[in-house]
């Protein structure tokens, strides 16, 4: 029986989709964030003007308590759409990435005739020779797939900027 051992978190973040999608979240992310910040801005003025000692009439502080209360709502509602969201979306492309993985993995196996192919997680130890998450990353390269991990390009750019 020939058994072969893969890192799939090294294989993740060298794989072109998956940064993509990480990609897509943090876009998400950032687009979510851009809806809040003039909320908790209102909010921190609406805050600022209570604890400012002016003498407000009691019309006022009602008014500006519930704008205070209905800016928490929006934020409140805005946050769950984001989690939901994004977790939908981050529980999506997971399953679709290790399929595309999974059919790379299993398409190289057949054709290296390996019977078995696990996750570097679930070894306690394994022989180098039966490591072969570099021959996936070239199968990567050939089908146009790889990208460098994001450790590596941070390394490049130190070293430019240096």
């Amino acid at each position: 029986m020939e058994l072969r051992i893969v890192d799939f978190e090294k294989l993740s973040l060298h794989y072109s989709k998956y940064r993509d999608g990480l990609d897509m979240l943090e876009f998400t992310k950032n687009e979510y964030l851009k809806q809040v910040e003039p909320i908790k801005k209102e909010m921190n003025s609406i805050i600022a003007s209570m604890q400012s000692g002016l003498v407000m009439d009691n019309r006022t502080q009602k008014e500006r308590a519930e704008r205070f209360q209905k800016l928490q709502e929006q934020l409140t509602s805005i946050d769950k759409d984001a989690t939901h969201q994004l977790s939908n979306y981050r529980d999506k492309m997971t399953k679709e990435v290790y399929a595309e993985m999974e059919e790379i993995i299993t398409e190289w196996s057949q054709s290296n005739n390996i019977d078995l192919v696990m996750g570097k997680i679930e070894c306690v130890y394994v022989k180098e020779e039966y490591e072969v998450t570099n021959s996936i990353l070239e199968v990567f390269k050939s089908k146009n797939l790889y990208v460098e991990s994001l450790e590596n390009k941070l390394e490049e750019n130190e070293k430019e900027s240096v």
